[in-house]
């Protein structure tokens, strides 16, 4: 239930404040979480294998960890780092933070497993990068691919043609069922995304949303932004079906029925 009211509490940030992406990492990510993947990632800089040692999980300790760790550890530049920040976090107790040096970037991925007040650390890797998550998945138009400029401007005509569809039906005198029908055509089925940073798509043919495009970011808060758009079906079955409903109408306007 937790998890839930969680991520209830991080849509109503988005939608609602509209605080940024730091303000929603304080909110979002444990404090003691930060705290406890900080200081092992100092340990490591630091070369303080044995502190980190103790604290490693028996699912990932090996007899070739001291090796590992030296080979972490070595990733790292002897200065310190411009800037920390959390840029990516999942409800397990799993975290991911980006470390800025002068001429290089690490991202620094740690699992984490409570039980109780003991915490261990059930997985550690250390990846350098070439420039910032923020800036590289950042949203931007030039540069894309004709197919990323397509399905964005699907993403961003699908919705509005459905809200010009439900305006339709609201207004359609007679109408039977006009709520389910207006429920129904903001339904959008199947899914069409494409990644904005890497351009690779994605298709889900078993899936249901409202409304029927938009962007998201993946894989934490600085992540890729993918735009999708949905078939809006419920728009196009009730045009189909109203434009029937208006030709027979006009069939029998046309021909009306005659008396004896």
């Amino acid at each position: 239930m937790m998890r839930y009211l969680t991520w209830l509490n991080i849509a109503l940030c988005l939608c609602f404040t509209g605080c940024n992406r730091a303000a929603l990492v304080k909110k979002v990510v444990p404090q003691e979480d930060e705290v406890f993947a900080r200081k092992y990632v100092d340990l490591l800089r630091q070369r303080a294998f044995d502190q980190i040692e103790q604290k490693l999980d028996p699912s990932i300790s090996s007899s070739d960890v001291r090796n590992t760790l030296t080979t972490m550890a070595e990733m790292f530049p002897a200065q310190e780092p411009h800037s920390t920040k959390v840029v990516a976090y999942n409800l397990r107790h799993s975290l991911t933070l980006e470390y800025e040096f002068p001429d290089k970037w690490i991202l620094v991925d740690m699992s984490i497993k409570r039980i109780g007040d003991a915490s261990t650390i059930t997985g550690f890797r250390v990846t350098p990068i070439l420039d910032s998550l923020e800036h590289v998945n950042r949203f931007s138009l030039a540069g894309k691919s004709t197919v990323q400029y397509a399905v964005l401007g699907l993403a961003v005509a699908a919705p509005i043609f459905t809200f010009y569809v439900l305006a339709v039906c609201l207004k359609t005198k007679n109408q039977t069922r006009k709520w389910l029908w207006a429920i129904f055509i903001l339904v959008g089925v199947g899914k069409l995304g494409v990644n904005w940073t890497t351009g690779s798509l994605i298709f889900t043919p078993l899936a249901v949303n409202v409304p029927c495009g938009g962007a998201t970011t993946t894989m934490g808060f600085y992540g890729p932004w993918v735009v999708t758009v949905n078939l809006p079906l419920g728009a196009i079955l009730f045009l189909r079906r109203r434009s029937r409903s208006l030709a027979s109408n006009q069939v029998h306007a046309a021909d009306p029925a005659e008396l004896p």
